[in-house]
């Protein structure tokens, strides 16, 4: 669900690693006792595809512009040269990575805005540099991979924040715990995780997924 897969240049082999951090998280206590009501699918105003309660401001609704740029993202992750249109095989699975993308940084950050988890500036720069001497022989090179997989800097900046507030978060809970008790409870945050911010989720009918809380498919639902 957290994999971020780049095949023309490895990008989860060094930016992304999501899915190993995440996993990494134990369990943390809901910040409020009750969830205020979400927006019906049909009430999503007017270009919004997703809603999500609860995150930093800026960062609660996914607008079909936002959702087509990771689409073409996804779409080269996947090989592809172009995005796949609505009719193509290979677009449910495109749309539905496109999307849990996004949801993947609106969860994390909505979740470390809630145990008071930030990140500066620097230590994002700081994090880039190391990261692109690892990945790139050269600028030139790193400036092939963005073409190639649609990103702009500040793409590439966004995720190794994620990464970042992923690892503090992992941090955070980890300290004090031995490995036995690490392991039960990270596999108890993985269930709390989901189920709290899918519950925080609301998807216009067209871009409906498990991880939304009103998909038929959803726990409860």
């Amino acid at each position: 669900m957290f994999r971020l897969k780049t095949p023309r240049k490895g990008l989860n082999q060094v930016l992304v690693t999501l899915l190993a951090l995440m996993a990494s998280i134990t369990s943390i206590p809901v910040a409020a006792a009750t969830e205020p009501s979400l927006p019906t699918p049909e009430g999503l105003p007017h270009g919004v595809v997703v809603f999500v309660a609860h995150v930093p401001p800026g960062l609660g609704r996914l607008t079909k512009a936002e959702f087509q740029r990771a689409l073409v993202q996804a779409a080269a992750e996947a090989g592809r040269s172009s995005a796949p249109g609505p009719d193509a095989k290979d677009y449910p699975g495109i749309a539905n990575r496109a999307l849990g993308e996004r949801l993947d940084a609106i969860w994390i950050q909505g979740q470390a805005r809630e145990m008071g988890i930030g990140v500066r500036p620097r230590e994002i720069s700081r994090e880039l540099a190391s990261l692109k001497k690892k990945a790139f022989k050269n600028e030139a090179e790193y400036r092939r991979f963005l073409e190639e997989a649609h990103f702009t800097r500040r793409d590439v900046r966004e995720r190794v924040k994620i990464q970042i507030l992923s690892e503090k978060i992992q941090v955070r809970i980890a300290s004090g715990l031995s490995e036995a008790e690490r392991q039960k409870a990270f596999n108890k945050f993985v269930r709390e995780y989901e189920e709290r911010w899918r519950g925080r989720t609301v998807c216009a009918p067209d871009y409906i997924t498990v991880r939304c809380s009103n998909s038929p498919t959803s726990p409860g639902a």
